[in-house]
């Protein structure tokens, strides 16, 4: 578990979230990167602890935001804080690779708290006013056309009907709303879904890349998952546990045992 919990900055009376270790149960569960998939997995790793903290059920009323901070949390418990990525550059399309801290990114895209209305809603200097969107509200539009999902969600958020008027007005007047509603949901409720600036070591071009810590997250967990299944069948074959109690096992329980498993391997290979 991460022990010290986890603070979240934009849910009602700032409760703090505990996890419980990923387990080989869940990793065989995440079959995408898609935001169902990531509320589905936080909300079974979720673990009441009484007072203010967090329960499971209460991940479909956490903002983006502060999901995004319970997905970081538990990448570094799992891989630690380094970010690596290889990229190809886009002018000479040489191979590199880019590294980051984690920590570092959220605390520059975390500059400000935001103070909410009693009711807790949020304004645009144009006078739009809106509350933060929840897990709940973006899996309810996951299934709109890309070009549409933001203004469906945005019908969801925007709180003055006549405001929610706007999105079904000219193209202009809707691209206004959804302009200074996104400006003001990054700034208040930032995740870290990003493009970032990277400089190839070949040639020297400045580009763009695009982080998004959800999908980087899962996708890595989904290229982990022919490694889960070598430890299952490792543990199975030398301690002969059934397939619902290696997958019981925390990740790093896991890994121990495969690695104590492969170290009696090499030594045995050593003696023969």
């Amino acid at each position: 578990m991460i022990q010290s919990g986890i603070s979240l900055r934009l849910t009602g009376n700032k409760p703090k979230a505990f996890l419980s270790p990923i387990s080989g149960s869940d990793e065989k569960g995440i079959y995408g990167t898609t935001t169902p998939e990531l509320v589905t997995l936080i909300g079974k790793l979720i673990e009441r602890r009484g007072g203010l903290s967090l329960a499971s059920d209460d991940i479909y009323g956490l903002t983006a935001s502060d999901r995004d901070r319970l997905a970081a949390a538990l990448y570094r418990d799992i891989y630690g804080d380094r970010i690596d990525a290889t990229l190809r550059c886009r002018s000479c399309e040489s191979i590199f690779d880019i590294d980051f801290q984690l920590a570092s990114l959220q605390k520059s895209l975390y500059r400000e708290q935001p103070e909410a209305s009693a009711d807790e809603t949020y304004q645009t200097p144009q006078g739009y006013v809106f509350r933060l969107p929840t897990s709940e509200d973006e899996i309810e539009t996951s299934g709109a056309p890309q070009s549409d999902a933001y203004a469906c969600l945005l019908e969801k958020i925007l709180v003055d009907p006549c405001y929610q008027s706007l999105l079904s007005g000219s193209e202009a007047r809707r691209r206004e709303v959804v302009d200074a509603v996104e400006s003001q949901l990054t700034r208040i409720a930032p995740i870290v879904d990003l493009e970032m600036n990277a400089r190839c070591p070949e040639c020297s071009t400045e580009q763009k890349v695009h982080f998004d810590l959800q999908r980087f997250f899962l996708e890595r967990l989904l290229q982990d998952r022919r490694w889960l299944m070598h430890e299952i069948h490792m543990i199975a074959n030398a301690y002969g546990w059934s397939l619902d109690n290696i997958l019981s096992l925390s990740r790093r329980e896991r890994k121990e045992l495969a690695n104590l498993i492969d170290d009696q391997r090499l030594v045995g290979r050593r003696w023969s």
